[in-house]
């Protein structure tokens, strides 16, 4: 059992926070904790998930939400987050790792509703073969808005054979923020790098899926 929790939450950070862990899409009271208050609240969710899935967090109170997921997806996926922060100086801080190898609608808005607040979300996807991936993400900065901070960014790997890839991360900026960024990047291991470690005895396939781990493994 400890083994199994271990590869589930295998880096990702830990650190003092209430948490809200959520399993195959569904909430786990058992791996959640209420913890004091004044304590940031770490959103958790891990396994395997398919079909329909709404992860919504409407910031009205925490000052600092921490938003992780790492999961594997497959068959027909559709993933919609919405953030949304309400009071000003609320921040959310959101890193995303999935595994897909179905089809993968993934849909992101991140709402600065009120001044002062941060809104960051990472996306890391690892596109399998046969597998169909679709990243939209708009950030959204109101007019009579100021002083936000915004980033939606994407970075995939992908598999020989995968079908398809789309990644679109988009503004809608009518305030003033205080910065806001917005990417999408496809990551292949750098020539230097595998020749590093074939130096280093291990084969042009070993390095390569080396490196590929290494971009999926890194902490969340």
């Amino acid at each position: 059992m400890m083994a199994y929790l271990f590869d589930e939450f295998k880096n990702i950070r830990t650190f003092p926070a209430r948490t809200r862990v959520y399993r195959d899409g569904v909430f786990a009271p058992e791996l959640s904790s209420d913890g004091d208050g004044a304590l940031p609240l770490h959103i958790i969710h891990i396994g395997n998930i398919s079909g329909a899935q709404n992860w919504f967090v409407d910031m009205n109170d925490s000052e600092k939400v921490f938003f992780t997921a790492k999961v594997s997806a497959s068959g027909a996926t559709k993933i919609k987050i919405e953030v949304n922060a309400n009071l000003p100086g609320l921040s959310f801080d959101g890193k995303i790792i999935i595994k897909n190898t179905g089809s993968l609608n993934l849909d992101i808005a991140g709402n600065n509703n009120r001044d002062d607040t941060k809104i960051r979300i990472e996306t890391k996807l690892f596109a399998g073969a046969g597998s169909e991936n679709r990243l939209v993400g708009i950030a959204n900065v109101p007019a009579g808005v100021s002083g936000v901070e915004t980033d939606i960014g994407f970075a995939a790997l992908v598999a020989p054979g995968a079908k398809t890839l789309v990644m679109s991360p988009q503004q809608k900026i009518s305030g003033t923020p205080k910065s806001a960024g917005h990417s999408a990047s496809i990551y292949r291991p750098s020539e230097p790098q595998i020749r590093y470690l074939e130096a280093a005895g291990l084969s042009e396939s070993e390095s390569a899926e080396l490196l590929n781990r290494v971009f999926l493994e890194e902490e969340a």
